[in-house]
């Protein structure tokens, strides 16, 4: 009887033992382990909320860039606007300060704004002579380069503000490519075409 109780003792000190060993294990896990993951948890949650939100307005973006392309294919089958006048070609450097102020209106930072090609534009020959010489319109064909710092919905905002100003211009060429880490703004080279009057 006395083994009995001194068998029934010795069990419960292991059992105590075993208990003590697993409040400290858990205490310890706690402390070194989880509390750890916990902190990184909860300074990773803000991140994954912020890029969450930004690839949400990214793919919104990307749908108005996606209509913005719809449109200028409409605006180029409709071809030129009787609206939309010409500028001369004394009037070039106010065209540039117009498109620079469009820019800065739609929060778009200007890296660089530079005059492309000029070439006359062709008109029939007054002749149906063979090897007549094709005579030159009045009107030449003017480009202007452009690079530009801005977020995609900037971007489409001054395309827009600028095929609704009162001078004829079109989007000849645009190329986006993506600014270092911060995937929210854009390198932009964007050409545009328009039509400059000669002065004779």
């Amino acid at each position: 009887m006395i083994n009995f109780f001194d068998k029934f003792n010795l069990d419960n000190k292991k059992i105590l033992l075993i208990f003590i060993a697993f409040i400290v294990v858990s205490y310890l896990d706690y402390s070194f382990i989880l509390s750890k993951q916990m902190d990184s948890i909860s300074v990773i949650e803000p991140k994954i909320k912020k890029l969450k939100k930004d690839l949400s307005s990214l793919d919104n973006d990307l749908l108005k860039m996606e209509e913005l392309k719809k449109k200028q294919a409409e605006v180029a089958q409709k071809g030129l606007s009787k609206s939309k006048r010409l500028v001369s070609e004394d009037q070039v450097s106010s065209l540039f300060k117009d498109i620079s102020d469009i820019a800065n209106k739609n929060d778009i930072k200007v890296g660089q704004m530079k005059p492309g090609k000029d070439v006359p534009v062709a008109t029939a020959p007054k002749t149906n002579k063979p090897g007549a010489p094709v005579a030159t319109s009045k009107l030449s064909t003017f480009t202007i380069d452009l690079e530009l710092l801005c977020a995609y919905h900037n971007l489409g905002a001054f395309i827009n503000d600028l095929e609704n100003s009162d001078v004829l211009i079109m989007v000849q060429s645009l190329k986006i490519m993506p600014e270092g880490e911060n995937y929210m703004r854009q390198k932009v080279n964007l050409q545009l075409k328009t039509y400059v009057k000669k002065i004779l």
